[in-house]
């Protein structure tokens, strides 16, 4: 079973995967501490807005940022991306308002 991780580019790109992964749950649930703290009466309400905006920018910014950045290299936007992402995650301490 895991004689798959011997292989060193499915090996980056699994682990690449379970970092991600990992990322995006603790985000969820940082997201829904935030959600509590904020609004502790709405904190249901603010969660499912706060999802639905993101699946929203999921889906429409995906597909526009796809063909205006088609010429960027791939690793470096997508390094960029983490980094924004983690910098948003690390803001969420600073919100203090719906």
């Amino acid at each position: 079973m895991f004689a798959v991780l011997n292989h060193p580019i499915y090996r980056r790109l699994f682990t690449a995967q379970v970092v991600s992964v990992l990322g995006t749950g603790l985000a969820t649930v940082a997201l829904g501490f935030l959600a509590l703290k904020i609004s502790p009466l709405q904190a249901g309400l603010v969660l499912g807005m706060a999802f639905a905006i993101r699946m929203v920018a999921n889906v429409a910014v995906t597909l526009a940022a796809n063909a205006l950045l088609m010429n960027v290299p791939r690793m470096r936007l997508l390094s960029m991306l983490d980094y924004s992402r983690a910098a948003m995650v690390l803001a969420f301490p600073f919100v203090y308002e719906i």
